[in-house]
Order: C-alpha cells, then structure tokens, then sequence
C-alpha cells in the first residue's frame, strides 16, 4: 500500500498537465487573434471574407447579428491559416481533395472543377438545338458588325486542361457522353456557317511532350503552350494580312523554376504543392511594349505598339488563357 500515494500524486500530476493542455489549446487561437502569433501567410480564396459586423440597436440587425457573428469568427479565428494548411495538406496526401473545386487527377494532376467544366468534360450537359443557333447568331453577328468596317474575325478556342490530358483525370470520372459541347459547337458552326473558327484541340495534343504545355498545379497551359497556340493563330492571319512568320520557338530561352498555379493556391497550397514551371524569355528584346490602359479596372484594356507601322492591327478579346499569349501576337 505505500506506492498508492504515489500513484495518487503522478496521476494528479497527470490530470493537471492535461487540463493545462486543453487551456491552452482552446486559448491559443483566441491569443492569436489578439496579438498574432500565427505567422503564416494569408489563404488565397478567392472571395470576400465576411467582416465584423456593425452594432445597431435595430431588430433586423440584432437578428442577423448571431449568423454574422459566426460567419466572422469561422474566417478570422486563431491559427485558421495554418490549421487549413495542414488539414489540406494531409487530405491531399491521401488522395482526397479538400476542395469542391478541385479535382486530384493521376500523377500530381489536379483539375478545375467548378463552372460546369466536369460535366461538359463527360458530355453529360449537350448544347440543345436553341443553344446551338444562338452561339451561332451571336458569332455571325460579331463577325459582320466587323467586316462592315473592314475587320477579319477569328474565333478561337483554349481548351481546358483535361479536354487535352485525360489520360490524368481519375478513372471513376467517366466519359458517358459521345460529345461534348465543343464537339457540337465545332460541328454545328462548320455545317451550317461560315464563321472563322480556329480549334486548338489536336495540335495541342500533337504538341505533347516532355516540356508542359499545361501545368500540373494550374487551370491554364504554360508558355509553351500558348506558344503553340500562337503559332497557329498567326499561320491562320497570315493568309489575311501581310503579318510575317511567327516567331520560332528557337528564339526563346527556355527558364525552369519551381512554382505554384491557381489550383495549388486553391488548396492553400501554395508553395508547397510545387511544380517545374516553364517560362519562354525571348532571346532578343521584344519589339512590343505596353502604352498602358484604355479603361483601367476589371476588364480593362490595354494597349502594345512595336516600332513597326507596316504590321496590321489586332485587337484581342480573351480571358486568363490570352494572358500569355497576347505577350506574342504584340510583337
């Protein structure tokens, strides 16, 4: 019986460590909302935070005061940063993606899954006939409001990242659909229009290598793939237009690095999910330089001229897929 006072103390000692613990587990996210102690940096969510809300004696406001209460602290409590990093972190090891909008494919590919992309990639969601005559009234529409004023028009089409690397996505994404919206699209216009359209598809697939022409971690192509893009819109224009050759691919230096892409900052990954990232630095100044924005702000437009005033204009409608590319056609 003389060792029970001491199993007595080690087990009060133990019920006191433990409770210290909780303390100070459930404290600490409290205390780092008061004076940081969370040095990580910032998620990249791509949205509006919910902010603090506004006291107001009124009873609308004192009603909707306990859903923003808790939307508030849901975004801003302690170590929230670092705690997300290390929960996606260890889902993504074990193959399952923390987020709704993305996919992990095969082999370190991950995949955009938002906007319906998922359903037109297994042609679940087909253009209905309706749709199909308004695509085309609306491109035939643009294409003679332009030849009117003496302007070529060309359609062209990036297309998404498992439209070009299937062979990645997971296999129990299945392709039931015999086309996609693209397929009908294509067909569609090339039956019953004479619109310029230019489809990307198989020369990007032709293009695949052991250089990216997408990237691992991210929803676009990569230089080299907008390159390739380039390349093609401009044999297509210089059967219009007195344009010259497109640049060879020879006259870019090719800079390898490591990066993150749109999808990686997704996952609050950044920086760790990683990838050998390609970017085309040309050999020789570029001749195109900026002039700056027609009407800064989202949307905005802006504005290359070179040093040569025999080349032809060209203006560019596009989304983050043109980013890269108009850097090319400038010149």
């Amino acid at each position: 019986m003389a060792d029970r006072p001491i199993r007595t103390r080690t087990r009060a000692v133990a019920d006191g460590l433990l409770i210290a613990l909780f303390l100070a587990a459930i404290s600490l996210p409290l205390a780092d909302r008061m004076i940081g102690l969370d040095t990580s940096p910032e998620l990249t969510e791509k949205r509006r935070l919910a902010q603090a809300p506004e006291m107001s004696p009124r009873w609308s406001a004192l009603a909707a005061l306990p859903a923003q209460v808790t939307a508030f602290w849901n975004d801003t409590f302690g170590f929230r940063p670092l705690l997300i990093r290390l929960y996606n972190r260890s889902m993504t090891r074990l193959g399952v993606s923390p987020s709704k909008s993305v996919i992990i494919g095969k082999r370190g590919w991950f995949f955009y899954a938002e906007e319906g992309s998922i359903d037109y990639y297994r042609g679940t969601r087909p253009f209905s006939h309706t749709d199909l005559v308004r695509w085309q009234q609306v491109l035939e529409a643009r294409r003679d409001w332009l030849a009117d004023r003496g302007i070529r028009y060309l359609f062209v089409i990036a297309p998404d990242k498992e439209t070009i690397f299937p062979e990645y996505m997971p296999s129990r994404i299945t392709r039931p659909g015999k086309t996609t919206r693209l397929d009908q699209l294509i067909a569609h216009l090339r039956m019953y229009s004479d619109i310029e359209i230019l489809d990307l598809r198989q020369t990007l697939r032709d293009a695949k290598g052991a250089d990216p022409i997408y990237h691992l971690t991210d929803t676009h192509w990569s230089d080299l793939g907008a390159f390739v893009a380039y390349r093609e819109i401009m044999q297509q224009v210089a059967g219009w237009l007195p344009t010259g050759n497109p640049a060879p691919l020879s006259s870019f230096e090719p800079h390898r690095y490591s990066s993150s892409g749109d999808l990686a900052g997704m996952l609050s990954m950044n920086g760790t999910l990683v990838e050998d990232w390609l970017d085309l630095v040309p050999r020789t100044p570029r001749r195109a330089h900026p002039q700056g924005a027609v009407s800064p702000g989202y949307g905005e437009s802006w504005v290359q001229d070179t040093d040569d005033p025999s080349l032809p204009s060209a203006v560019m409608l596009h989304d983050s897929f043109g980013l890269n590319l108009v850097r090319l056609v400038a010149e």
